[in-house]
């Protein structure tokens, strides 16, 4: 799970079709998507093909824009903080 600035309450509350388990899922699943390739360097700017259903194209593209620069940031921020626990650990 990625962290945010949003709650996931926050984005069923902006986008109805949320509350169908399955297309929160694809949404928290685009969001994943979006968060590794932005953390990865690469372009996540531009959504890619999920589906050829609109429905689930459009849900998977609500997900990946939903990824912001603060969310990015946020989630660098943890994972550098794991890895100096993790460091001291060890």
């Amino acid at each position: 799970m990625i962290e945010s600035a949003h709650s996931i309450d926050d984005y069923v509350k902006m986008y109805p079709i949320l509350r169908n388990k399955k297309f929160l899922e694809l949404f928290e699943f685009a969001r994943e998507c979006a968060m590794n390739r932005a953390i990865s360097g690469d372009n996540y700017k531009v959504v890619p093909l999920y589906s050829h259903d609109a429905t689930y194209q459009s849900v998977f593209t609500k997900g990946w824009r939903s990824v912001s620069e603060q969310d990015i940031r946020l989630q660098k921020a943890l994972m550098d903080l794991r890895k100096s626990k993790h460091e001291k650990i060890t």
